[in-house]
């Protein structure tokens, strides 16, 4: 028997964002028709649920983070690149392959919801109640690992006198980036940037005005994360903001968590980020300005952690 629809709240949404009711209703405002509706999983469902997680667990060929080589992305980003080529500019074609789902984590259970889009809705809508909490001073906003575009997209429409740039390591990333700028009413710059190496990091001039951020990005590095870390820390940004998966943030203790560890684990992940900022803030190296986790994510992870930091002067 299904279990009864349930419906995730304005009071939910300010838990799972890490903000105040207030910026909540003032984000969702601009679309009240959206709606969270969603249910728990049966018994039986979460036994088929865990079983797929544990057999995607023991298969040998999961792409795994970490290595330098953007061929998997310059494949996945160029089918958008030729879907955008081929039809009129819209911003839905900006969304990656992967919010294609209809069951998540939230709450450390398994829900299951019926409309399609529920993830990236939420997504969307966390994400801009992220911009406009810690972006709104900045004037400068460098994205690293932008992918398809769609954040740096969002955010000319929220900061319409920003100057935004894109880094990303494939071609096609740059080059949807060429196209969205025709799109917009200002330009948005790509710059060839290469996370693990650091090549191209001529490209990212950064000051005390300048934001940067990263969103489901630094997950590719593994714990491989010095030395962008090392350079953020040499150019001081006013500030650092990341939505990303979190190792740390998981409970061992409770099962959901655990698969998620495990999956974290075998894609290699990144590992070790938060704690080696928590050691930078002992060191007054940095101030932490918020660690949130969302208790929101996919069938395997939480992947909408937010971290915002800046360092010290």
């Amino acid at each position: 028997m299904k279990t009864s629809m349930k419906s995730i709240k304005i009071k939910d949404l300010a838990q799972i964002s890490g903000a105040s009711v207030q910026e909540v209703e003032m984000a969702i405002k601009k679309n009240p028709a959206i709606k969270f509706n969603y249910r728990l999983l049966t018994v039986n469902e979460q036994r088929e649920v865990i079983s797929k997680i544990q057999n995607k667990l023991i298969q040998n060929d999961l792409p795994v983070s970490g290595e330098n080589d953007p061929t998997r992305w310059e494949v996945g980003w160029t089918e958008i690149l030729k879907s955008i080529e081929n039809s009129t500019f819209t911003p839905e074609l900006l969304k990656p392959q992967y919010f294609k789902y209809d069951i998540f984590r939230l709450n450390q259970n398994f829900i299951k919801v019926s409309d399609i889009d529920f993830e990236y809705n939420l997504f969307t809508l966390l994400r801009n109640i992220a911009f406009k909490k810690y972006l709104s001073s900045y004037s400068k906003i460098i994205e690293v690992g932008c992918g398809t575009g769609g954040n740096l997209y969002a955010l000319r429409n929220l900061f319409p006198e920003a100057l935004l740039i894109g880094c990303d390591w494939t071609k096609s990333s740059l080059q949807i980036l060429d196209i969205i700028s025709q799109n917009a009413s200002k330009k948005i710059e790509g710059k060839f940037f290469n996370m693990l190496t650091l090549e191209g990091k001529e490209n990212l001039q950064m000051c005390q005005d300048t934001a940067v951020i990263t969103i489901h990005s630094m997950e590719q590095l593994g714990n491989s994360f010095s030395p962008i870390l090392d350079y953020l820390l040499y150019k001081k940004p006013g500030i650092v903001f990341h939505l990303e998966p979190i190792f740390e943030f998981y409970d061992s203790g409770n099962d959901l968590d655990d698969l998620a560890i495990k999956y974290h684990k075998k894609k290699n992940y990144l590992n070790g980020y938060l704690p080696a900022l928590e050691e930078l803030e002992r060191k007054k190296m940095i101030k932490v300005i918020q660690k949130h986790r969302t208790y929101f994510g996919n069938l395997f992870e939480e992947q909408y952690s937010l971290i915002a930091w800046k360092p010290e002067p």
